[in-house]
């Protein structure tokens, strides 16, 4: 998920039937790591537990990786 916007930051919420809402984000932006080639930006090593069922925030300026649990 990207978001190019540099003014706004928006809450992301999957309200999908029977989706339990678990997934690991991970956000890159400047002041976090570069993007790297293949297997490098593996989300288990530096993601977070999140529940989309619930809000999360997303970021001005931000790519997040999001694996599906």
């Amino acid at each position: 998920m990207i978001n190019k916007s540099p003014y706004s930051e928006y809450e992301l919420k999957l309200d999908i039937p029977g989706f339990k809402g678990k997934a690991k984000m991970q956000t890159l932006d400047k002041t976090s790591e570069k993007l790297k080639e293949g297997f490098a930006n593996d989300p288990s090593k530096k993601a977070k537990a999140v529940d989309l069922s619930k809000p999360v925030k997303v970021g001005k300026r931000t790519v997040n990786l999001i694996v599906l649990e």
